[in-house]
This record gives structure tokens, C-alpha cells and sequence, in this order.
């Protein structure tokens, strides 16, 4: 299983992600490992979690190197340290260190959750679906992303 990692279907899907120009959204309500967890978010423009939910890297307990774009994603996110923390020391990151770090945008309370994402996307006169325009959005996640780049 491991070794699929390395397939070009994964490569492909880290690239398509971190080129996709819609902005991608995030909701995350419990664990996050590996590639479905802080390696992928790290490629996505907006993360809300639960205050229970955590992430890691567990590489090196298991003798791999780091995979994916993370070498790359989390120095540029959560600065030197703490990518190293995760990436080298298998570092258990809460919900709060991972919004200190920059990894995620928002703690909501686990009770909260589910309600607070389905209102905050979908409501009828709140929710960005029916507030935010589309092509407004890709231009806005254009030039972030462009700014980013430099």
C-alpha cells in the first residue's frame, strides 16, 4: 500500500490540487494521518476542524522518508521548526497548535461542528455558496497564490 504512494495517480492528484482553480475547502472532524491529513490540507486554500481533531506525520516511526509535496508546503506554512517537528520527530498536532501554525483557519467546537459547516457554506442568506461569486473567488485565489509563488 505504501508504495502506491509513489504512483504518478498520486502525483497527479497533489499537482491537480495545488493548481485547481476553484478554492478548495477543507472540513476536518477527528484524525488526519498521512496523505489524507496535514500533507493534502497543506494544499488546500481554507481548513475548519473540529477542537478534537489532530494530525500526523508518522514517517520515521515507521522508517520512510516524507512524502508528497510536505517538504515543501509545511517549512512555508508553519516555519522551519515546526515542520520539522512533524515531519522528523512524529509530532501529534492539535486542532489549536495546527490554527497557531497556520495549517488550518478555524477551531470550532466538536457539538458545533457539523451545523457551523453546513451554515457556513450553504445557508441560504450567510453561506458562501449563495454570498461569494465564483469568479471573483478564482481571481482573488489567483493572485494569492501567484503573490505566494514569488
Amino acid at each position: 500500500m505504501l508504495s502506491s504512494l509513489s504512483t504518478p495517480l498520486f502525483g497527479n492528484l497533489w499537482l491537480r490540487l495545488s493548481i485547481f482553480p476553484k478554492p478548495l475547502i477543507a472540513a476536518v472532524n477527528g484524525s488526519g494521518h498521512w496523505c489524507s491529513g496535514p500533507t493534502t490540507l497543506a494544499l488546500v486554500d481554507c481548513v475548519v476542524v473540529s477542537d478534537s481533531a489532530y494530525f500526523s506525520t508518522p514517517f520515521s516511526s515507521l522508517g520512510l522518508s516524507v512524502e508528497c509535496c510536505s517538504t515543501y508546503t509545511f517549512p512555508q506554512i508553519m516555519g522551519q521548526s515546526m515542520a520539522a517537528q512533524m515531519l522528523y520527530f512524529n509530532h501529534k498536532m492539535s486542532a489549536t497548535e495546527a490554527l497557531q501554525s497556520g495549517l488550518v483557519s478555524r477551531v470550532i467546537p466538536s457539538a458545533e461542528f457539523d451545523d457551523y459547516i453546513e451554515n457556513w457554506i450553504f445557508a441560504e442568506r450567510i453561506g458562501i455558496v449563495n454570498t461569494c461569486y465564483p469568479q471573483s473567488m478564482r481571481a482573488s485565489k489567483q493572485l494569492v497564490r501567484s503573490a505566494a509563488i514569488r
